[in-house]
């Protein structure tokens, strides 16, 4: 049996995203440990998993909204937002992650260390130690190449040679913007003890000898892959226990198109998307269910009659069931979404949203707007959706892709193999010759 010790970025998505692979993992007999937010203990011991609270990087996992850690983030957006989050939290954080890891595996001297969210402290103790490490791929590939758009504005490719011209001038453009990411990246492999060549910041992010992608290749572009990088299909959540259907739950099955909506975990503003679209759709034949995550349903205010809320509804047993999915374009309840066959209409550019929705629209997946549109606009793009018979057939047909995987098996199955093939790696690492574990 192997040692697998799983460390993820302390938000709900990324720590969501790893746990049906860590039960996977367990059930087969193999021993995990998970870094994690202290809010996630109860997660740990539902799966057999060892836990271990964050306490040197931030654990976001202790608060309602996230921003409440980074109050000044509220007056930022876009590129600067983008620059802020990645100094001051994932590369700021770097340090504080390799000094958690090393104290961990001074007891517990894994075979694989397992990423999932945007942490560089993984990547940094790998290339230090040479200790395996594999990456739970919960965002879209970020990779840069002449092949694809660089990530974060959410532009959607051009084809051919024009294209490929366009992208090496939007990297070099890039590479410029970020340069200052990029130096405290520098800062971070120097103080650790690391050389050049350095890799570039975004890349980092996917580093690692195995990349659990948690998509199909239809939900990202034509462009040539690494090796490292393996389509385990949409991560999947694990059900909750004693989770009991709202009284309103029939009512999915009465023949009206179910309209999903969410906002998923960390945006939790119903001004952005949940109550436009409300009002958009209240005269509309349709069944609205929304999910507010973390906000009470009673701050969207009074409800139009075909709308029913809930804080939490498990995402596939409501996507079954589901006509549309509109979302803000978290990673994994898109995924889950087309999972099911289900079309998106993305509406969002924070964090990496805008990328998703690029993805959603560019593959004929649905449609995608920046900001909230009008709600004549709103309604007439989700009757659109409702209505395109040659859309949803493109979608099931990705559905069906999808289905063909079990992501956990999948994963779990690619993480034995790296533990074995490894060894001698992990023993070296986890017993201190390359650096100390104490």
């Amino acid at each position: 049996m192997a040692r697998f010790l799983f460390t993820s970025v302390p938000v709900e998505g990324h720590s969501a995203s790893p746990l049906a692979i860590m039960a996977a993992l367990t059930g087969a007999g193999h021993d995990v440990t998970w870094i994690a937010g202290a809010r996630h203990a109860d997660r740990a011991r539902r799966v057999g998993v060892t836990h271990v609270p964050v306490h040197l990087s931030t654990d976001f996992s202790l608060y309602d909204d996230v921003f409440d850690v980074r109050p000044e983030f509220r007056a930022l957006s876009g590129v600067p937002l983008l620059k802020a989050v990645f100094r001051s939290v994932f590369l700021g954080d770097a340090a504080n992650q390799v000094r958690e890891l090393e104290q961990v595996l001074g007891s517990f001297p894994a075979d694989v260390v397992v990423s999932s969210g945007p942490q560089f402290g993984p990547a940094v103790l790998a290339e230090r130690t040479g200790i395996p490490h594999a990456v739970v791929g919960d965002g879209p590939f970020a990779a840069l190449d002449e092949h694809a758009p660089p990530f974060g504005p959410g532009l959607r490719p051009w084809a051919g040679p024009l294209g490929r011209t366009r992208n090496q001038l939007l990297n070099a453009v890039v590479r410029r913007v970020f340069a200052d990411v990029q130096r405290t990246w520098v800062d971070v492999r120097r103080a650790h003890g690391l050389g050049g060549p350095d890799p570039w910041v975004f890349d980092a992010m996917g580093q690692g000898d195995v990349v659990l992608m948690g998509c199909v290749p239809g939900f990202e572009y034509d462009r040539p892959m690494p090796p490292n990088v393996r389509f385990v299909g949409a991560l999947r959540p694990l059900p909750p226990e004693n989770w009991e259907p709202p009284e309103w739950w029939y009512e999915l099955d009465t023949g009206r198109p179910v309209v999903h909506v969410t906002q998923g975990t960390i945006r939790t503003d119903p001004g952005e998307l949940v109550r436009p679209v409300i009002d958009a759709l209240a005269d509309d034949d349709v069944l609205v269910v929304v999910t507010t995550g973390p906000i009470d349903p009673a701050c969207l205010g009074p409800l139009p009659g075909n709308v029913r809320t809930a804080p939490f509804v498990p995402y596939e047993r409501l996507l079954e069931k589901a006509s549309l999915f509109v979302t803000n374009g978290g990673y994994i309840g898109t995924n889950l979404a087309l999972h099911h066959g289900v079309p998106v209409l993305q509406v969002g550019d924070t964090e990496e949203k805008a990328e998703i929705g690029a993805r959603v629209a560019h593959l004929g997946l649905g449609e995608a707007f920046r900001k909230a549109p009008s709600a004549p606009r709103l309604r007439k793009a989700v009757r659109r959706l409702l209505g395109d018979a040659e859309l949803r057939a493109r979608v099931e047909a990705l559905g069906l892709v999808y289905r063909t995987h079990d992501s956990p098996t999948e994963a779990a199955r690619l993480l034995v193999d790296l533990a074995r093939r490894s060894r001698p790696a992990a023993s070296a690492a986890a017993a201190g010759h390359d650096a100390p574990w104490g």
